[in-house]
């Protein structure tokens, strides 16, 4: 049975300054037209401590100009409308060459993401369907990298709605009662440029459980599918937040969901989007696979940040191997549909197995999906059962995830490979630093069918079962990992 935590009550924060003080630093005003979809116009005031504006660094890497490929038309100006010149640096970096405390921007963000290929999928960018505009903030905004808060207005045709993680903020006094406008508070410049909207006349539904406050937004083509995604949101919820010690790393976040002609997730800053090829059914587990990778990544990839590209297998694998482990527990799953979804992630790692290192595979994420999550994943397995031997059961993968999270969580500390390995060690009571040098630095395979035999598992030329002569040691492991 699924276990639902029982509702909590949400301790939002308040607007820690009132809204002129929040426009003082900067305010944004964006504008949506229902007759050109295809380009939204952006108006900013803003405090420029310094000289630099800058759009995400994050993504967008096989264009030019990055992110800033899809701004038109800038213009800079000082309050008293006298132009400031400015200069593009490359990779959306601008400089202002005259010196300005304040500075009025205006430009267009073209919407033509969808013109271009996508390594990861038009899920990680921006793309539009009848009823609504999907889009990854890091294409939207211009914004100094040291901005503190600002104060973001959409205007909206009627009928339209945002949906976003992003701090509601009070309508203004002077508000024209025929304008559809909604006004929210963002306090970083990575809140700013790295969170998701979706935009138009789509759906909404809100999910409490484990502490956090989930807004699920949905297409049209999705909508008769939301009962489903919110019981399996719900039951993810807590055994995630169970996982990591009983904590979450935000009180509001947003998941967007929408169809496509593939499957796929990507996580940002409080939120994820994801698009499917089929809608969620219960035959399928694939969509919660994706949901739950993505919903890790609150505290894998976002509240604890990896240092370099060397633990892109830890951030992305791993996660998968977690994923796998909640699909069970959350009893989404069976044991069935569990070991053919390990049955083809090993396949898609032994097909470049042994080629180049996991640590090294990380600097070329696109073209190694198959060994960073694969091998990340079987790393992860690795982990969990030398922990889990090694300690005669006391811990677990789920302690070395706590510890990380105390030390690294919401901090501007990261974590390396070799912290994970020490860790690890502590925790297994023994050295398990030789076996990252041969798997993680090295390029040997990792001996998926020794561990999998260990949880009395067989790996066969078409997939992974149940070994027949499997112990009670050995199927009590497998339980204690992938039990409901």
């Amino acid at each position: 049975m699924m276990r639902i935590l029982a509702l909590q009550a949400l301790l939002w924060l308040p607007l820690l300054v009132p809204i002129g003080s929040a426009a003082e630093r900067g305010e944004y005003r964006v504008t949506f037209s229902d007759a050109q979809r295809r380009t939204v116009r952006v108006e900013a005031d803003l405090a420029v401590d310094g000289r630099t504006l800058l759009v995400s660094p994050i993504g967008a890497n096989d264009f030019e100009a990055g992110w800033a490929h899809w701004i038109k038309d800038l213009a800079v100006t000082d309050p008293d409308g006298k132009p400031v010149r400015v200069d593009h640096r490359g990779r959306g970096k601008y400089r202002l060459r005259d010196r300005a405390r304040r500075v009025h921007l205006s430009y267009e963000v073209r919407l033509d993401h969808e013109d271009h290929e996508w390594p990861f999928g038009l899920d990680e960018a921006t793309y539009l369907r009848d009823d609504c505009t999907y889009v990854a903030t890091q294409t939207l905004f211009l914004a100094p990298p040291n901005l503190e808060r600002a104060l973001v207005r959409f205007e909206l045709p009627d009928d339209w709605i945002v949906s976003t993680s992003w701090e509601p903020a009070p309508a203004a006094e002077d508000a024209d009662a025929g304008l559809n406008e909604e006004r929210y508070v963002v306090r970083s410049f990575e809140q700013l440029t790295r969170a998701c909207l979706l935009v138009g006349e789509h759906s909404e539904e809100r999910v409490r459980a484990a502490g956090v406050e989930v807004l699920l937004a949905v297409g049209d083509d999705l909508r008769d599918s939301t009962p489903r995604m919110v019981q399996t949101l719900e039951a993810a919820l807590y055994e995630a937040t169970v996982l990591f010690g009983g904590d979450a790393p935000g009180q509001r976040y947003i998941v967007v969901a929408n169809m496509a002609d593939y499957s796929g997730g990507a996580g940002h800053v409080g939120g994820m989007s994801m698009v499917f090829a089929q809608p969620p059914s219960a035959a399928d587990a694939t969509w919660a696979h994706v949901c739950l990778h993505e919903l890790l990544h609150m505290w894998i990839g976002v509240a604890i940040r990896r240092a370099n590209s060397e633990a892109e297998w830890f951030q992305e694998g791993v996660t998968d191997y977690l994923a796998m482990m909640l699909l069970a527990r959350a009893g989404i799953a069976d044991e069935g549909t569990l070991l053919e979804m390990l049955g083809r992630s090993y396949g898609n790692y032994a097909l470049r197995a042994g080629r180049r290192s996991l640590a090294s595979a990380g600097r070329d994420k696109a073209a190694e999906t198959g060994l960073l999550y694969g091998g990340g994943l079987y790393m992860g397995l690795l982990l969990d059962v030398e922990i889990r031997s090694g300690s005669r059961g006391r811990h677990s993968i789920q302690d070395l995830l706590q510890i990380l999270y105390i030390q690294f969580g919401n901090s501007d500390e990261a974590y390396t490979s070799l912290e994970v390995a020490g860790i690890a060690s502590d925790l297994a009571g023994r050295d398990v630093g030789k076996l990252f040098d041969r798997y993680v630095e090295g390029s040997l395979r990792i001996p998926v069918a020794a561990y999998l035999r260990r949880l009395g598992l067989a790996l066969e030329a078409d997939g992974i079962a149940p070994h027949p002569g499997s112990t009670e040691t050995q199927e009590r492991l497998r339980s204690a990992i992938f039990g409901s």
